[in-house]
């Protein structure tokens, strides 16, 4: 039996989905640990949806929303303007399971942003706000055609971040204010209608994040400029419940 077809609206919400909520990384980042950071970031999480079609049974609000496991991993680059401001972009392949409609697709992601933070007095402390875009699309293959999710993400982070030499670690708050997702199943690609589509939407308002990150001191030979390297992770809990993990190089 093809599960995708005898599934009620609460799991087709669950089929493939590559929006997600936004890791934040380093919020705070400083011209003398590097002007260009170039990296790589590693993640998983599950994030809970609604089936905007839905009509929810009185008394359960998750009659017509689930969660669904998503992780891959990024190239993510960052061209540092001033002390506390960057220019962010990555290029990401990211999975995602649905074990109840034993389904499992992939497809890419991208995401350009920007982070900007002001000192709070002479004691280290920084308030930040990252943006973030994000958009992609994920295709799988089925028996009689493919199925494809096409989202387009937005995000803002408002973080209280603690900075020294070698150390950034923060704490905040971030919200979705972009959220297009659809999901559709099509026979072949020039068929105009989708056999099926759902639209999809957050299941909760926000997410808590908390983060840190560790920075080398100078190195290099003494005739070069100096470079460094950092390693770091992040978790998330409420629109997403995830892990973050990443290693960095400052030039």
């Amino acid at each position: 039996m093809d599960l995708r077809y005898t599934l009620p609206p609460m799991l087709l919400s669950l089929l493939m989905a590559s929006a997600f909520a936004a890791p934040t990384g380093d919020p705070v980042p400083l011209l003398d640990e590097g002007r260009f950071i170039i990296g790589a970031r590693l993640g998983a999480e599950s994030l809970w949806e609604k089936d905007t079609s839905c009509q929810e049974v009185p008394g359960d609000s998750s009659s017509c929303g689930g969660s669904w496991r998503h992780g891959g991993y990024s190239a993510t680059g960052h061209l540092v303007i001033v002390d506390g401001v960057s220019i962010d972009g990555e290029l990401g392949w990211m999975g995602d399971e649905l074990r109840q409609a034993q389904f499992s697709g992939a497809g890419l992601s991208s995401a350009v942003g920007v982070r900007g933070g002001i000192p709070v007095g002479a004691t280290g402390w920084w308030l930040s706000g990252v943006g973030r875009y994000e958009s992609g699309v994920g295709k799988s293959n089925t028996t009689d055609g493919y199925e494809e999710n096409a989202y387009r993400l937005g995000t803002l982070t408002g973080t209280l971040a603690w900075r020294d030499s070698n150390i950034s670690t923060w704490g905040g708050v971030q919200r979705a204010l972009l959220w297009k997702h659809t999901v559709e199943h099509r026979v072949n690609p020039a068929e105009n209608d989708p056999r099926y589509q759902v639209v999809l939407a957050s299941g909760f308002p926000v997410s808590g994040v908390l983060g840190i990150e560790i920075i080398s001191e100078p190195l290099g030979p003494g005739w070069t400029p100096d470079w460094r390297i950092s390693v770091g992770a992040e978790g998330s809990l409420g629109l997403s419940q995830g892990a973050h993990f990443w290693a960095a190089f400052r030039y």
